[in-house]
């Protein structure tokens, strides 16, 4: 059976758990009355992700891209029974895993020489927020009574991971210097294995009335930020993952050689489905010049996967976390 119920952003799962219920009972009558809040959980319908704890609605990540977008939340009410079998499935098979023992052990691998052993730290360990430096832009392709802004944003995928950084506004030809810092509000120890770090270079102009002219067609395309009485529009994007092939965060100065063609649509300005290839045509690109700063006198490691299901059957197992996901 479906319903649909208008309800106010701040109303908590409760209470709305509850205006589902009382709606039900009019169309199922009075043997249904034995039906208690407390026996089920919001689930988001089609997937398996629930909307935990009794905050306002709006605060759920759901909800607000559902709003963002437009679009009606599809919620599902499941019996927390259901929920908890579930659960304790998933742990068994996490605990199989774990204590899963080859019958054929592996042949011994040669000895390898190694020097002291090096020590390192794993990003879980890392609570700082996570930060960049942004130091210049060079060669970029933007009109002279434009000032330039940098755009970035950390992506898993196409979820946007928090809420992008803003360099300030910069004004000259093709060089512009920020040597400022860009922080994000994630820590560190929250970014996952395959986070994408995004950069837009965008132009800041003031607006102006529309022109029948077809002479900056190709601005006018990429207009997607109008604030302000200006006009922000696409200079370049490029893309490059946090974590290199060994899983270890990256660290130091890098230079960034940028793309000038851009999708239809953009995430926020920034292209986190394009490419972590920088441009190899160096000559005449738009170059970003960041600097990753060092959060820990070691190397920082993403864990190994047999360790993240280590930690996964760890937290599951602990008293604390039944409650939170039925709550």
């Amino acid at each position: 059976d479906t319903a649909s119920l208008k309800v106010w952003p701040s109303t908590s799962p409760s209470e709305l758990m509850e205006q589902a219920l009382r709606k039900w009972l009019t169309t199922h009558g009075p043997e249904e009355e034995g039906r208690q809040a407390e026996q089920y959980v919001l689930r988001v319908s089609d997937k398996l992700e629930f909307l935990c704890g009794d905050h306002p609605l709006i605060q759920y990540k759901y909800i607000k891209a559902c709003l963002q977008a437009k679009e009606c939340p599809h919620l599902t009410l499941v019996q927390v029974s259901t929920v908890q079998a579930m659960f304790e499935k998933e742990i068994s098979a996490i605990g199989a895993v774990v204590n899963r023992k080859s019958s054929i052990p592996p042949l011994p691998l040669p000895p390898k020489r190694r020097g002291p052993s090096q020590v390192n730290t794993c990003v879980w360990e890392v609570s700082t927020h996570f930060k960049i430096v942004l130091i210049k832009g060079s060669k970029v392709n933007a009109e002279e009574t434009a000032k330039v802004q940098v755009r970035a944003g950390l992506f898993h995928g196409t979820e946007l991971l928090c809420k992008p950084a803003v360099s300030s506004e910069s004004s000259g030809r093709s060089e512009h210097v920020w040597n400022s810092t860009l922080e994000f509000d994630i820590t560190v120890s929250d970014l996952p294995r395959m986070t994408r770090l995004c950069f837009a270079v965008y132009a800041v102009m003031d607006k102006v009335k529309k022109q029948k002219s077809t002479k900056n067609a190709h601005i006018n395309k990429y207009q997607t930020i109008r604030k302000s009485g200006k006009v922000h529009y696409p200079v370049a994007w490029v893309n490059t993952m946090l974590f290199d092939y060994k899983g270890q965060l990256k660290t130091g100065d890098i230079v960034l050689h940028s793309w000038s063609s851009f999708p239809d649509e953009l995430e926020e300005m920034l292209n986190p489905i394009g490419t972590i290839q920088t441009n190899p045509y160096t000559e005449n690109t738009t170059a970003l010049h960041i600097h990753l700063p060092d959060y820990n006198p070691h190397p920082i490691l993403f864990p190994p996967f047999d360790k993240i299901l280590e930690k996964a059957a760890e937290i599951a197992g602990s008293s604390d976390c039944l409650p939170m996901v039925l709550s």
